[in-house]
């Protein structure tokens, strides 16, 4: 999760929010509302989509809300 942090400059709350289906791993993208409101996208880069679906697989199921 830090890794996706770095790669986003997003705050923690953008990050740990969003719902499985705001997800978009094949654009390594996730739809999220700061601050203001509006709906915007994070970004993150590779090594991050690589890391991403390892947490899955470690045993833990993937999250019905949030990152977390």
């Amino acid at each position: 999760m830090w890794r996706l942090l770095y790669d986003t400059a997003a705050r923690a709350e953008e990050i740990l929010t969003p719902n499985v289906e705001d997800l978009d791993l094949e654009f390594r993208r996730a739809r999220v509302v700061p601050k203001g409101g509006a709906i915007e996208y994070v970004h993150w880069a590779t090594s991050t989509a690589r890391l991403l679906p390892r947490r899955w697989r470690s045993g833990k199921r993937p999250p019905r809300a949030g990152l977390r």
